[in-house]
């Protein structure tokens, strides 16, 4: 009974073994595929920057003789007597040829970023700066209440300034989108120091209470020009930010819930100040 108790024990054991080893191959083969797919996108990125590029550049050379051209019309008119419809119209094109500007300023920033050197960012002071201190006060001043928690223990990144401003603006503004499409809602921000393995991360959450996002669009999400404000973005910017966190060993990811809303949680390498 003994031996045969053992034998039980043993094939129990090995059963037991095997099943670990599965679970470490599944593992394994899951962690892969994700980076699979991260690699995937980054290409695919990095392919589509490279005709972006192209297309910037032939777009900004007619669209920079055209504003002139505008520009010179309207002081010739300024000059005489002329009726105000012609005015706006001229007016009215400036302010699209500008839009079409910043939309090309957009697309040749997401083909080649300019070279910019890194900064030791204090994020307990990030939202201090004056985009950022500019841009929260204007979503307030639309009757969105936000709420900002900054950790007593100090925490830096290593990146441009201007990126992760950049980056942090992009997404507030998809959040104040998101409230102001529901009708009313909230953004709460929250910064803190997270441990994924071996590995620090500082954190940053910027959750909304807004419209939320659609399930069948969650994996466009970080594709080049996907937006679901056709009249108004270019369905760049969260591929932008996508591309300049990844490129400082970061991940973005995004919970969203239609209805609901959405949080954006950003992860950057913690950097120990000297």
């Amino acid at each position: 009974l003994e031996i045969k108790n053992n034998v039980i024990i043993t094939i129990l054991n090995g059963v037991a073994n095997l099943i670990a080893i599965a679970f470490e191959k599944i593992n394994s083969i899951a962690e892969q595929f994700k980076m699979k797919e991260a690699l995937d996108r980054y290409e695919k990125l990095v392919a589509i920057g490279r005709i972006i590029a192209g297309v910037a550049h032939e777009i900004n050379n007619p669209l920079s003789i055209m504003q002139l051209d505008i520009a010179e019309l309207d002081q010739k008119l300024d000059e005489g007597n002329y009726d105000k419809e012609i005015t706006d119209i001229i007016k009215s094109l400036l302010e699209e040829i500008q839009r079409i500007s910043n939309i090309v300023k957009q697309l040749k920033d997401y083909a080649k970023p300019a070279a910019l050197n890194d900064d030791i960012i204090n994020l307990n002071e990030i939202f201090k700066t004056y985009p950022l201190k500019i841009l929260t006060k204007n979503i307030q001043k639309k009757g969105i209440p936000i709420n900002i928690n900054i950790p007593k223990q100090k925490l830096y990144v290593k990146m441009p300034l201007t990126r992760l401003i950049q980056v942090i603006m992009n997404v507030l503004t998809n959040a104040e989108d998101a409230v102001m499409e529901k009708g009313n809602g909230s953004i709460h921000i929250d910064i803190s120091r997270e441990q994924r393995g071996e590995k620090y991360f500082v954190r940053i959450s910027i959750k909304d209470t807004g419209i939320g996002i659609h399930e069948e669009n969650k994996h466009l999400l970080f594709e080049p020009f996907f937006t679901t404000k056709p009249k108004e973005g270019t369905g760049l910017g969260l591929s932008i930010s996508y591309s300049i966190i990844k490129s400082y060993d970061g991940e973005i990811e995004i919970n969203s819930k239609r209805g609901v809303g959405t949080e954006v949680i950003i992860l950057l390498p913690a950097h120990k100040k000297a």
